[in-house]
């Protein structure tokens, strides 16, 4: 499952690094920082508070606002004098030192200073995977008027992760072998249908053991910068501009295309470039001896993305009939231009490699980088640009006899305008006759790749313009209301939309697909109760019932039409195209014999079909015995088709397309080899293609705060969410089809009723699936931290905090499988149980003292207490298979045997750790 949003992705805790959130089941791709999009690491010392806006956000934010935002606001400057330091330790080596100072630098007409120094280290339970951090955060507030101020927020930092690539890698397949309960499976897959991983399989590594090494590196050097203007025109009309620009240098250097490469020997080692382990006899042929090897590309690619925003807002507070009113119109621009380049190696690490290195199968000292040379292969440059225009307004009505408004009225539209620009160039050979290795020979092209202007068929592009130069637009409308029932409890209602384009992607007739869409309805309930004497309430919550709506999320379908390909003719090679193969004996008549890679709509339909499908009694019929044959495949033209009860060819055909065991039986292109091989010219050819799909996210969200005591105090969050697919996976038609590609089986459309209509787009197939869940989030969750502080006594100046995380149950794996098809009601699937419920407790700890004549801060944390690393749920499911050489076959199948496996989910955590801090301030 997929979305340009990124909200297919499975997703669970946010990593320390993460720069994604999911909110209502719908990831946030980026944080922002004061609005803007912020794409570079920042840090807590210069952040004030960070606010999770719940449910479509695109009114004021714009795209990639699906489901909520994380907005940060940056620590504001000081007029009184202060510093605080900061030193912290803990375990996996964690380190960290922080310093921010604040102050004026003019008290007549105020400037004021901050600036804070970062400088972090840590690691990981995990091998290597060692993160530095260093940062400097100056800012500036300054009032040159008694109407005007200006604030400047200023990030500048490196960060490097070192010995960050995979910890293990998927072992080699020697081939097919029955395994202890009589199930035919791949050699490299255990009984819980696990494909074998090199070191924690093969030689019970743990968990912690990373193959890839410490030489790996990622290095990101950014600038972060906004300016803010505040100014007062004249009594309730107020004008905001403001400007952000980052720059981000990344340097990479990783690890691509690993694999185990295997070959196999009857005497010595394999001659072929490698470092080899031998690991004893071919498990499915134990005369040769089965020989391992490592292999992998080194990549030193580098990227640099510059981001220019811009923001302008006017904002009218005015009365009306003695209520409060507020009109705010304003504009957002957003350029971001990505340039990257690949590279491609070009040495080795052992005598006679070229472009790949290698480590011995079993060597687990980590792979080491031993001075490969890479070339340069390819430049891109990736530019978007995003406008959007907003009106907003807020109205107060209706109010009491205390002079307080009632009802509050929120509406506001935004109107969206975007573009996207994809440009590669290729890097040449000056002089063809030099080694790939000659660095200097590899030049880049002063023109870029054809690709920038699309073919016929694709999707529309020029000069790397998508969508073919036309600006793509979209709206997001807000309506909310809200209505105070008392000056305590108020309910609320609001309906918001939110927008994430759809830049690049394009369905099976290449056109592009329109944005991806959210609209929300939310309604809710907030209250303030039983306030103290000095009017801070004892319990306050917020509780909303919601539903998110999407459309345009796109998905992959293996096996769906792809007509922009057709007639984009590819000739096989060594074949001249469209042919005539004859059969043999007296009644042997030609079939043409298409030769071509792509599906030809102008040239004769032609099937391969397995022999096996001819009834016994047909075989010896003229129309068989006649026809053209190889490898157990007859080439059949379909236009000369007869009708069943007089063509055996036509009955073998039903029976073939008709086969629920065998969905792809008529999909074979080629049999043979060589100039003699049968080419077969079927619209099954083109497939694979794109579609969207609608989904919906609905649930509960509260928050509840108590202030029981003046010295305790508890937040509790909670969440129940259910998510499914409610539509789509619309395929295109695809011209000169007929009822026997193979896709009319995935979409479940009987023979007979496919004959009597072969558009595709006309079949809607999607409730099969309708309400099947595409990511991982659990339905219940919760979280709750409880704080109590000691103001009295031998424990004054100490508090205790405990934290308790809850998630429960969860699905394992996405029941979808990319032929859209709801595997939960398909015989001989293997599905992993759930998730079991999990829960992690965390504890903080604080002291308070005063040390020569200075306020210490002393703060212990302490991540999973209980240290639960691994929780293991098991299941099992039920295969028929064919008892003699143990193949999964229908259970309606003569002789069919009926086993049971084992089925297994594992979800690993992180194990304990600790952070303790001591800071002060003066």
């Amino acid at each position: 499952m997929y979305s340009p949003s990124g909200t297919g992705q499975q997703t669970g805790a946010l990593s320390r690094d993460s720069a994604s959130l999911n909110i209502r089941g719908f990831n946030t791709r980026s944080f922002l920082r004061s609005g803007f999009r912020q794409d570079t690491v920042t840090d807590v010392i210069n952040v004030d508070r960070q606010e999770i806006a719940r449910g479509p956000q695109s009114l004021l934010y714009g795209v990639a606002a699906l489901g909520g935002i994380v907005n940060i606001t940056p620590r504001y400057p000081r007029a009184t004098p202060r510093t605080t330091v900061r030193l912290g330790f803990g375990n996996d080596d964690f380190q960290r030192a922080e310093l921010y100072n604040t102050g004026p630098i003019l008290r007549a007409r105020p400037l004021n200073y901050g600036v804070g120094l970062v400088y972090q280290s840590t690691s990981s339970p995990d091998d290597f995977d060692d993160r530095t951090r260093m940062l400097i955060t100056p800012a500036l507030e300054y009032r040159p008027f008694r109407d005007t101020n200006i604030f400047l927020d200023i990030e500048y930092g490196r960060f490097r992760n070192e010995g960050n690539q995979f910890k293990d890698l998927p072992d080699a397949n020697a081939g097919n072998v029955r395994n202890a309960l009589g199930l035919r499976v791949a050699e490299n897959v255990n009984e819980f249908n696990e494909t074998a991983n090199v070191a924690r399989d093969r030689f019970g590594r743990d968990r912690f053991f990373r193959l890839s090494g410490g030489d790996t590196f990622v290095e990101d050097d950014y600038f972060n910068g906004t300016i803010e203007l505040t100014q007062k025109l004249f009594r309730g009309l107020t004008f905001v501009g403001s400007a952000n620009y980052s720059d981000k240098l990344t340097r990479r250097r990783t690890l691509d295309s690993q694999s185990v490469t295997t070959a196999n020997t009857t005497g010595a080692a394999p001659t072929g470039v490698g470092l080899w382990t031998n690991v004893g006899p071919n498990p499915v042929n134990p005369a040769q001896t089965w020989w391992k090897t490592v292999s992998y590309q080194w990549a030193m690619a580098d990227s640099h993305t510059f981001i220019r925003q811009t923001r302008l807002d006017l904002n009218y507070e005015f009365t009306l009939f003695g209520n409060r009113q507020s009109l705010l119109v304003g504009r957002m621009d957003q350029n971001v231009d990505q340039r990257q380049r690949t590279t491609a190696q070009v040495t080795s690490n052992v005598t006679g490699g070229t472009n790949r290195s290698f480590v011995a199968f079993g060597d687990f000292g980590g792979i080491r980088y031993a001075g490969e040379q890479v070339r340069p292969f390819r430049d891109q440059l990736f530019v978007e640009w995003n406008t959007g225009h907003y009106a907003i307004y807020q109205g107060r009505w209706w109010q009491d006899r205390e002079g307080s408004e009632r009802v509050t009225v929120i509406g506001g539209f935004r109107w969206d305008r975007y573009m996207v620009r994809d440009l590669q160039y290729t890097f040449q050979k000056a002089d063809p006759t030099q080694p790939d290795s000659d660095l200097a020979n590899w030049v880049k092209p002063s023109t870029y790749d054809a690709s920038a202007n699309s073919t016929p068929g694709q999707t529309p592009k020029v000069e790397g313009y998508r969508f073919g130069g036309r600006v793509q637009r979209e709206t997001s409308p807000t309506l909310g209301v809200s209505f105070a029932v008392t000056p305590d409890i108020s309910v609320y209602a609001v309906s918001a939309a939110g927008v994430f384009p759809n830049t690049g992607q394009r369905d099976g007739a290449g056109d592009p697909f329109k944005a991806e869409k959210t609209q929300s309805e939310e309604l809710g309930v907030k209250f303030d109760l039983w306030k103290d004497r000095n009017g801070r309430p004892r319990v306050s919550a917020s509780v909303a019932a919601f539903r998110i709506q999407r459309e345009n999320a796109v998905y992959n379908l293996f096996w769906a039409p792809q007509p922009r390909s057709n007639n984009q003719a590819t000739k096989r090679s060594g074949f001249t195209a469209n042919t005539q193969v004859s059969g043999t004996g007296p009644n042997a008549y030609a079939v043409t014999n298409s030769a071509f890679t792509t599906f030809q709509t102008n040239q004769p339909v032609t099937y391969l079909l397995p022999v096996g499908y001819v009834a016994a009694a047909d075989l010896s019929h003229p129309r068989v015995a006649g026809a053209p044959q190889q490898g157990g495949y007859i080439l059949v033209d379909y236009g000369s088709l007869g009708a069943a009860a007089s063509d055996p060819l036509r009955r073998a055909m039903d029976a073939a397309a008709s086969d629920v065991g065998n969905l792809t039986a008529l999909q074979q292109a080629t049999v043979g080899s060589g100039a003699g091989a049968f080419n077969a010219n079927n619209g099954y050819m083109n497939r694979n293609s794109d579609t969207a799909y609608d989904d919906q996210t609905k649930g509960i969200d509260l928050q509840l705060y108590f202030n029981l005591t003046d010295n305790l105090s508890s937040v509790l969050t909670y969440t129940y969410l259910v998510q499914g697919v409610t539509g789509g996976f619309q395929v295109v038609d695809q011209p000169s089809g007929t009822e026997y590609d193979s896709w009319w089986n995935y979409m479940g459309i009987p023979l007979e009723t496919r004959r009597a209509n072969l558009d595709e787009a006309s079949y809607d197939f999607s409730g099969e699936i309708s309400g099947a869940r595409t990511i991982d989030n659990p339905r219940n969750s919760l979280s709750l931290w409880t704080k109590y502080t000691f103001t009295e006594g031998t424990m004054r100046g100490f508090d205790l905090g405990v934290g308790i995380l809850y998630n429960g149950e969860r699905q394992s794996q996405v029941a979808i499988n990319n032929g859209a098809r709801n595997l939960q009601n398909l015989e001989n699937q293997r599905l992993k149980p759930r998730f079991a419920a999990d829960y992690k407790i965390n504890l903080g700890l604080g002291y308070r003292r005063t040390i020569a004549r200075r306020m210490w801060n002393f703060r212990l944390n302490v991540n999973n207490l209980l240290d639960e690393q691994k929780k293991v749920t098991y299941g099992a499911s039920t295969l028929h298979i064919n008892p003699a050489d143990g193949a999964l076959v229908p259970s309606t199948t003569a002789g069919a045997q009926t086993i049971t496996v084992p089925e297994r989910a594992v979800r690993y955590y992180e194990p304990v750790s600790f952070r303790l801090t001591a800071g002060t301030s003066f």
